[in-house]
């Protein structure tokens, strides 16, 4: 899926439109669920874009292909198929772990 800087924009702003003319219930339910799955889709792509800007600085600071939190190099493959990763799949379950654990207390 290609991603353009203002679609999050156009997601939200379609998601808040002024839906007073709205006068059947029905036709409000339907608006409302088509907002919510609006402004997840719009939250989902502002962070997308936010891996890819951060992805764009670890290009310019040198240290893209790299794991962040091992230094390890991260394959070919994993790049093609996500070019914004972080984390080895290994270390982002060990993250998460930590996360639910601290969590917890």
């Amino acid at each position: 899926m290609t991603h353009h800087p203002l679609q999050a924009f156009l997601h939200l702003s379609s998601a808040i439109e002024d839906d007073a003319a709205l006068t059947d219930e029905m036709d409000q339910a339907t608006r409302a669920e088509s907002q919510a799955y609006l402004l997840r889709l719009a939250d989902k792509e502002r962070k997308l874009l936010k891996e890819i800007d951060a992805a764009l600085d670890r290009m310019a600071a040198d240290a893209y292909g790299l794991y962040e939190g091992t230094g390890e190099p991260i394959g070919f493959r994993r790049l093609a198929a996500r070019p914004w990763a972080r984390h080895s799949i290994a270390y982002k379950e060990e993250l998460e772990r930590e996360e639910r654990g601290t969590s917890r207390s």
